[in-house]
């Protein structure tokens, strides 16, 4: 079993916890959790709509490293290997883009639910 680290970041009020590589991804998602699959150098789906509390797992399914890590460096997922899996909850979540640092070209956003914001 890998280690477990929260990390509370206050500019964002979000509450991060980074999983290591061997940390199972979900198989069934349930309500307020989403999954965005790493994929052929790309976030699928790129933008998601979420609300506080709903988890997000980012999970690499491509052959290369990836990050997950939000435009403005408020969090950052750490080198993502192939297979792993990157969780973190919107505890009061706001309009974010994140990309990946090895591959920048490689966007996405999460954008809370009803609230009237236009996608990142």
């Amino acid at each position: 079993m890998s280690p477990t680290r929260t990390i509370h970041v206050a500019r964002s009020a979000a509450v991060l916890v980074l999983t290591g590589a061997a940390a199972p991804a979900p198989r069934g998602v349930e309500h307020g959790e989403h999954v965005v699959e790493i994929r052929d150098l790309a976030f699928l789906p790129g933008v998601i709509r979420v609300g506080a509390g709903d988890t997000v797992y980012w999970r690499n399914e491509d052959l290369v490293p990836h990050t997950v890590t939000a435009s403005d460096s408020s969090w950052d997922s750490g080198e993502l290997p192939p297979g792993g899996v990157f969780r973190w909850v919107a505890e009061n979540p706001g309009p974010i883009e994140y990309l990946c640092l090895y591959h920048p070209s490689m966007t996405g956003g999460v954008v809370p639910e009803d609230n009237g914001y236009a996608s990142p």
